[in-house]
């Protein structure tokens, strides 16, 4: 399988994702899900690490499916 670069601005969370359902279930807005990660889950700290490594693992990438004008992130 070939690996595609998509915008970052063309990505979208699932609020259906089953991981998700796990942790939070108060809203199907995107951005109350990505607070949500932000300051319950400590998204921002584990983004800020990987930030810092600055290294693409190309066996770790998003899994993306077309919807509407953007890309569903599915895993990853």
């Amino acid at each position: 399988m070939e690996i595609q670069y998509v915008d970052i601005n063309n990505l979208i969370l699932d609020p259906g994702n089953a991981r998700f359902a796990e942790l939070y279930s108060s809203s199907d807005r995107e951005d109350d899900l990505i607070e949500y990660l932000l300051y319950t889950e400590a998204a921002e700290e584990i983004a800020k690490n990987i930030s810092s490594v600055k290294q693409y693992y190309p066996d770790e990438v998003l899994w993306v499916i077309p919807h509407k004008d953007k890309f569903l992130v599915k895993d990853g």
